[in-house]
This record gives structure tokens, C-alpha cells and sequence, in this order.
């Protein structure tokens, strides 16, 4: 794949926003869980709480010039920090990269897409850190995505194109998703006491069948139970988790839905050929 210096340029300016995002998330989280301030200060030393020099902050950069350690108080920097900054950066890119690769770019599904995966990063960063799915993120992501959605025809599977996507028709495929994704883990939520899923995994499930509508988001839910299962099965086996133990199971959900955002209608329509 052969880019000219525009190209280049573009590629470059949003994998920057990207490991801005990603530094942004950083501080946004420690002051969620810290703080419980979203915004409003300049960022500071997670050990000491000294503010931190502008400098300092620049991704990945500031990490790499301080050697991964604070500058006020000499003692180590998170180093997931400079792993969520990298991966900010290079979802940015992937995203780009599908988008204006495609024979027709539409920035208003561009800017959808990066919506959902900085959505998706937040869900992931926070489970995967906290065992919790914020409600505020969810509601957030589910009323963004349902508008979205509503204005450029997504989902646009087999189905919904029967309805040559008129918005009752993409509201009603949107309504039946959220209702799936719900109803699979309030059952389970509800059935267990609360020992199998969390509220949060409920919720997310909600929000997700709004982004991906029926039936992408069985394609989702495929996906996900199958990375948990690859991640928990060794865990098992090397004594690391036990039968019953937590497991963050929105940083799967967060996974499952990156891969059925973009891949999600080609797996379904081959599993329909598949069956004839």
C-alpha cells in the first residue's frame, strides 16, 4: 500500500490525536477513581500530587525523557500510562486507515467510528484496571451511538436494508439489539444474584446492541465469550484464577465490539452462505 505525502500527513496528525486521547484517559481515570474529578486541574504526580510540568505531559515523549519516573519525587510512572498513550495512538490510525481507504470516505462515519473507539478504550482501560463499567460512559456511549446510528444507517445488515433504511426501521433494528444485549446478561444477572455479570456488564450489553442492532450484536457477544474463554482457560490451567474468580468481562465486550464494528456484517453474511 503506497501513501504520498499527504497521506503521510494525515495518518500522522490523527495518531497524534490518538496519543493525545490516550494521555487524556490517563489523567481522566486517575481522578475518577482518585478524585472523583473528571476535569478542572492541571495533571498531577500520582505518588506526591505535585503538578506536573506541560512538558512532562507530552505523550510518550515525557515518559520516555523522564525514564519512566516522576520528576518532583524520583519514583516509578504507572508504565501502563505510556501503554494506553501508544494504544490510543495506534486505534486512531487503524481507524484511519480503514476509513480512507475505502472507495468512498464519508467523515461523518469517520468520526462515528472514532466516537465508538474512544468509547470502547475508556470501557476496556477502566474494567481492565477497576473490575467497573462507568454508567455515565455507557449512557453517554449509548445515546451517541443510537444518534449516530440514526443519521447514517447504521447497522446496515441484510435486514435493515429491506427497509431502505428509513429511521423507524433503523430505530426498531437499534431498539431490538439494545434489547438483546440487555436481556442476555440481565438474565444472567439476575438469575446468579449478581455472581456471573456485574450491572455494568448489563448496561454495556445495552449500549452495544444500540451501536451494533440485530443481529451484529449475537456477532459481538460470539467474540467475546470466545476471547474470555482464551484468556480465562490458561489462566485456569496455571493456577493463576480459580472456577467462580472475577474477570473484567467488558475489556472482552470492548474487543468483541472493535472487531464487529469493522468486520461484523462480512462474518455474518459468511456464516448465511455457510448455511446455505
Amino acid at each position: 500500500m503506497a501513501f504520498d505525502s499527504l497521506q503521510l500527513a494525515v495518518y500522522l496528525l490523527i495518531s497524534l490525536l490518538g496519543l493525545c486521547f490516550g494521555s487524556f484517559v490517563n489523567s481522566w481515570m486517575w481522578r475518577v477513581k482518585n478524585t472523583r474529578e473528571k476535569i478542572g486541574r492541571r495533571s498531577v504526580c500520582v505518588h506526591c500530587g505535585e503538578k506536573i510540568i506541560w512538558y512532562d505531559n507530552i505523550p510518550l515523549f515525557g515518559f520516555l525523557r523522564l525514564r519512566g519516573l516522576s520528576r518532583c519525587c524520583r519514583r516509578p510512572i504507572p508504565q501502563d500510562y505510556f501503554w494506553v498513550e501508544l494504544a490510543g495512538g495506534f486505534l486512531f490510525l487503524l481507524v484511519a486507515l480503514y476509513h480512507l481507504n475505502l472507495v468512498i470516505f464519508n467523515p461523518v462515519f469517520f468520526a462515528r467510528d472514532l466516537f465508538f473507539i474512544c468509547i470502547l478504550l475508556v470501557i476496556f482501560l477502566y474494567d481492565a484496571k477497576y473490575q467497573l463499567i462507568l454508567t455515565g460512559v455507557v449512557a453517554a456511549g449509548g445515546l451517541g451511538g443510537f444518534i449516530f446510528n440514526l443519521f447514517t444507517a447504521r447497522p446496515f445488515t441484510t435486514y435493515i436494508l429491506l427497509f431502505n433504511h428509513n429511521a423507524a426501521a433503523i430505530a426498531s433494528n437499534l431498539a431490538l439489539g439494545a434489547i438483546v444485549g440487555w436481556g442476555w446478561f440481565a438474565f444472567q444477572y439476575y438469575a446468579s444474584r449478581g455472581k456471573w455479570v456485574g450491572g455494568g456488564d448489563v448496561r454495556l450489553g445495552a449500549m452495544l446492541g444500540l451501536w451494533l442492532g440485530w443481529p451484529l450484536i449475537l456477532v459481538c457477544l460470539f467474540f467475546s465469550y470466545i476471547l474470555g474463554a482464551l484468556v480465562a482457560v490458561p489462566l485456569l490451567i496455571l493456577k493463576k484464577k480459580q472456577f467462580g474468580s472475577a474477570l473484567p468481562f467488558g475489556t472482552f465486550l470492548a474487543v468483541g465490539a472493535v472487531i464487529t464494528i469493522f468486520y461484523g456484517q462480512p462474518i455474518f453474511n459468511w456464516y448465511l452462505r455457510f448455511l446455505g
